[in-house]
C-alpha cells in the first residue's frame, strides 16, 4: 500500500510538471510550418493544455483535446504618455488640490493602471476619467513637504508591456497676498481692478458693446467708448449703444437733439442739418438756425416760392398773389 501511494504521488507530480511545460519556438515558426515527423517528435509527449510561445513570449498555439490550435495574437498597443508639469501652492490653513490630464493614444480599455508614487509627505492622489482622458488629482495638506518632486506614472498595455512617464511636481510654500490683493487660483490678484476677478475670484467682466471694459472698486464698468459711440442711456448691459454720428437725439454728444422749425432733421457725422421743409414752408434765408422760416402760403415776399414778391396792392393767399 505504501509503495502504491508513493508511485501515485510521483505520477501526479510528473503530470503537474508536464502540464506546465512550455515549448519556445523562433519568431514566425508555428506548428503548421513543421513536417509531420517533426511535429510528432516534438509534441507527442506533451499532455493536453501544453502551450507554445515564440521567443518573444507571445502565445501562439495551445494543445486542446490532443489537437494543436493556433492562437490569434492581439495587436500589442502601447501608450504614449503626455504629462505636463504640475504645481501646488500650499495654503497655510486648508488643503489645496490640482490635477493634470494624462493624454493616452490608446483606448481606456487597453490601459490597465496608473500608479503615481514618490509623492511628497502630506499629499494624496486619486484618478478619474474625464472625456476618455485619465486625470490625476493631487491634494496637499498645509503641512505638506515643499520642493520639486518627480512622480513616476506607470501604465500597462494590453500586451503586459509597462510604460513609464515622469511628472515633475512643484510644491511651493503658501502664497501670502498683500491687501487689497487676494489669492485666486493660487495667484494674488487685486479684485478691485482685475477684470477677470472683479469684486471676487472668478467674476469676469463682460465685453460691453462698442466699449472698453474695466473693473473699478470691485465693480465692472465701462472705461471708455469706442470712437463715435457713447453710453447715453447709462445702462451697462448694452454698452456704448449710441452712434453719435447719426443719432438725431444724440448728435455729436448725448442729449444733443436736432430740431429746426418747420423742418425735419438729420444728423450727419455728428452735426445736425435741416432735412426737408414741412409742406408750405421754405428756408429762404439759408440759415439753419431758424429752420424753414418762411410760410410760402402767406408771405408777400415769398409767395409760393422763395423770392416771389407780390406787386403793390396785392397780397399772398394760399401761395398766390391776389387783389
Amino acid at each position: 500500500m505504501r509503495l502504491f501511494l508513493l508511485l501515485k504521488l510521483a505520477l501526479i507530480s510528473v503530470t503537474l510538471f508536464a502540464q506546465k511545460a512550455v515549448i519556445q519556438m523562433p519568431n514566425g515558426v508555428t506548428l503548421p510550418n513543421l513536417t509531420t515527423l517533426e511535429r510528432d517528435s516534438l509534441l507527442k509527449n506533451y499532455p493536453v493544455g501544453t502551450i507554445i510561445y515564440n521567443t518573444s513570449n507571445e502565445l501562439i498555439e495551445v494543445k486542446l483535446n490532443n489537437k494543436w490550435s493556433p492562437i490569434a495574437l492581439p495587436t500589442c498597443i502601447t501608450q504614449s504618455l503626455s504629462t505636463p508639469n504640475l504645481a501646488l501652492n500650499l495654503n497655510s490653513t486648508q488643503s489645496v488640490s490640482n490635477y493634470v490630464d494624462i493624454a493616452e493614444s490608446v483606448p481606456l480599455a487597453d490601459v490597465k493602471k496608473i500608479i503615481p508614487y514618490n509623492l511628497p509627505k502630506g499629499t494624496s492622489f486619486s484618478t478619474s476619467i474625464v472625456q476618455n482622458i485619465y486625470r490625476l488629482n493631487i491634494t496637499a495638506k498645509p503641512t505638506t513637504e515643499t520642493g520639486t518632486f518627480q512622480v513616476d506614472i506607470i501604465t500597462t498595455s494590453n500586451c503586459g508591456i509597462s510604460n513609464s512617464s515622469t511628472l515633475v511636481l512643484q510644491v511651493n510654500q503658501p502664497v501670502t497676498c498683500v491687501s487689497p490683493s487676494v489669492l485666486c487660483n493660487n495667484i494674488c490678484v487685486d479684485i478691485q481692478t482685475d477684470k477677470n476677478n472683479c469684486g471676487s475670484c472668478g467674476v469676469v467682466c463682460p465685453n460691453y458693446p462698442n466699449a472698453i471694459t474695466s473693473c473699478v472698486g470691485g465693480n465692472c464698468t465701462i472705461a471708455s467708448c469706442n470712437s463715435g459711440f457713447a453710453n447715453c442711456d447709462g445702462i451697462l448691459a448694452n454698452g456704448c449703444e449710441t452712434n453719435l454720428s447719426n443719432s438725431t437725439n444724440n448728435c455729436g454728444a448725448c442729449g444733443n437733439v436736432c430740431s429746426f422749425p418747420n423742418a425735419s432733421t438729420v444728423c450727419v457725422n455728428g452735426t445736425c442739418s435741416i432735412g426737408a421743409c414741412n409742406a408750405g414752408f421754405a428756408n429762404c434765408d439759408g440759415l439753419a438756425a431758424n429752420g424753414c422760416e418762411v410760410n410760402l402760403t402767406s408771405s408777400n415776399f415769398n409767395c409760393g416760392a422763395c423770392g416771389v414778391v407780390c406787386p403793390s396792392g396785392k397780397r399772398c393767399v394760399s401761395g398766390v398773389c391776389v387783389n
